[in-house]
């Protein structure tokens, strides 16, 4: 969950995973380490779409349920 202000939330299975700024100088520099840097303003955009790694492995997705939170 993204929200106006930056602040970024995971959630998985209802359950609060990791909490972030995603303007901040500590994630800007994280991703300027990552595989990500080569895509030009990565996370800059105010909406975005959700992102799936697979990390090389075989990975199955079920029942995934994306839903605007209030």
């Amino acid at each position: 969950m993204v929200f106006p202000d930056g602040k970024v939330q995971h959630w998985l299975n209802g359950i609060l995973v990791i909490e972030y700024q995603k303007d901040s100088n500590i994630f800007r520099a994280l991703v300027a380490r990552s595989k990500y840097a080569k895509f030009e303003d990565f996370a800059s955009s105010k909406e975005f779409r959700i992102l799936l790694q697979d990390h090389y492995n075989t990975v199955h997705y079920r029942s995934i349920k994306i839903k605007t939170l209030n």
